[in-house]
């Protein structure tokens, strides 16, 4: 009898113990669903035009420590896009730097993306402007000056 009584105590022992097991295995992080809700909300406000509002919610995902590493790599790709389109419709606007910056972390943290190293590169290329050496100033174009045109007799009419 007592026999059964333990063979019914570990049957039921590892029924709870699977499923405590199982619940708790689907149990997220908080931290992690608030910053896959940071996300979605960046990802929404880019589908709205609305793109340094967007880069605010990347930028919060990124340097949070409790996010995970597959929503660091949506959120830096998505700065680098944003900021693209930022370039793109307001040359004055776009913060290059800042996204260079966002993309080398996301290179060092994924460097098998390849959608990361061209926005990478895009980026480089349209900040790349020809520095000139500190203290010049820039000068008028020189324009040489012409010699007066030679002053031609009219021809002589003939009476």
């Amino acid at each position: 009898m007592k026999k059964d009584y333990v063979i019914w105590l570990l049957v039921i022992g590892c029924w709870l113990w699977f499923n405590i097991f199982t619940m708790v295995s689907d149990i997220k992080p908080l931290t992690t669903l608030l910053y896959a809700e940071t996300l979605n909300s960046g990802l929404e406000k880019y589908r709205q035009g609305n793109l340094e509002e967007a880069i605010v919610d990347f930028e919060n995902v990124i340097n949070s420590e409790k996010t995970i590493l597959k929503e660091k790599e949506l959120a830096i790709v998505s700065i680098g896009n944003c900021t693209l389109e930022l370039g793109n419709a307001y040359p004055e606007k776009p913060n290059y730097q800042k996204a260079l910056t966002y993309l080398e972390k996301g290179m060092d943290l994924f460097p098998k993306n390849t959608e990361i190293k061209k926005l990478y590169q895009e980026i480089k290329e349209k900040s790349a402007v020809p520095a000139r050496p500190s203290g010049e100033v820039p000068q008028p174009p020189v324009v040489s000056p012409q010699a007066p045109a030679a002053v031609t007799q009219p021809p002589a009419v003939v009476p």
